[in-house]
C-alpha cells in the first residue's frame, strides 16, 4: 500500500480566543514541498494569529504542529533548527547594519554561504551597502524578501509579501518566491493582493468564521460560489 503524503509543514486544528472572542475556532493551514500554498481571508479574520499560534508566538487553546508528518514541539526555534523560517508581516531588519551586513552575518549563524543572486533578481544590487534607513518602505520590505528566501531551506512561511510592494515591483518578489520553490521549499503566504497571489499560488486556503477551507487551485478559488461572493465580491465567475 502506497504512503499517503504528508504536508511539510501542518498546523492542525488552532483555537483561539483573547477574552472572550473567539478568533480561532478549527482553523488549519498547511505548506507542501516545491508549492506555494495562500492563506486568504479578510482582514482581522485571524491569518497572523493562526501563523503565530503554529510558530509558538502566541498561546493557543489547543492545535499542534507537525513537520514531515511528525509533531513538533519548541515552537519557532525549533522549526528555524529544522530549516523553517517566517516573515513577518513587520520590520524584519536591524537599522544598524548595511544590508549585505546583516545578510552575511545571518547566514553564517545559519552556516551557509551568501547567495547574491536573489538580489539581483529582486532589484537589490544597488542597496547591498545601504542601511534599511537608507531604503524605501519597498525597498526594506524587497530586502527582508532577500533574507527570507536566502535562509529558508525547508519552508518559507511569508505574512504578505507584497505589503508595502508597488505593483511593478510585485513580479520581481513573485520570481524569487517560485525560484525558492523550484528548488524543493514548502511556501506559505498570506495577502489581499488577489490578482498577484493568484497568479503566484498552486493552492488556496479560504479563512472565514474562525476555521479554513481547503479550495484547489486558485481557478478553483474563483469558482467557489461563497469564496466568490464574501471574499472576492463578485457572483460571476471568471470566463
Amino acid at each position: 500500500m502506497m504512503e499517503r503524503p504528508v504536508p511539510r509543514l501542518l498546523f492542525d486544528a488552532y483555537g483561539k480566543k483573547f477574552g472572550l472572542q473567539t478568533v480561532l475556532k478549527s482553523a488549519s493551514a498547511w505548506a507542501w514541498p516545491g508549492r506555494i500554498t495562500l492563506l486568504m481571508g479578510r482582514n482581522g479574520c485571524g491569518k497572523t494569529t493562526l501563523l503565530k499560534c503554529g510558530l509558538g508566538l502566541t498561546w493557543a487553546e489547543f492545535g499542534r504542529v507537525f513537520l514531515n508528518g511528525s509533531p513538533v514541539s519548541g515552537g519557532l526555534p525549533a522549526l528555524s533548527r529544522a530549516g523553517v523560517f517566517y516573515l513577518p508581516d513587520r520590520r524584519l531588519l536591524s537599522p544598524r547594519f548595511t544590508l549585505r551586513e546583516q545578510m552575511r552575518a545571518f547566514l553564517q549563524v545559519k552556516g551557509r554561504s551568501i547567495d547574491e543572486a536573489p538580489a539581483a533578481q529582486l532589484g537589490l544590487e544597488p542597496l547591498l551597502d545601504s542601511r534599511p534607513s537608507q531604503m524605501s518602505g519597498g525597498e526594506r520590505r524587497r530586502a527582508a524578501i532577500w533574507l527570507a528566501v536566502a535562509a529558508s531551506a525547508s519552508c518559507l512561511i511569508a505574512d504578505e509579501p507584497f505589503l508595502g510592494i508597488a505593483p511593478a515591483d510585485r513580479g520581481r518578489v513573485a520570481d524569487a518566491l517560485r525560484a525558492r520553490a523550484a528548488t524543493g521549499t514548502a511556501i506559505l503566504v498570506t495577502g489581499h493582493e488577489v490578482e498577484d497571489l493568484f497568479d503566484l499560488a498552486d493552492e488556496v486556503i479560504w479563512m472565514v468564521a474562525g476555521t479554513t477551507h481547503g479550495l484547489g487551485t486558485p481557478d478553483e478559488a474563483a469558482r467557489h460560489p461563497q469564496f466568490r461572493l464574501e471574499y472576492l465580491g463578485t457572483r460571476a465567475p471568471p470566463d
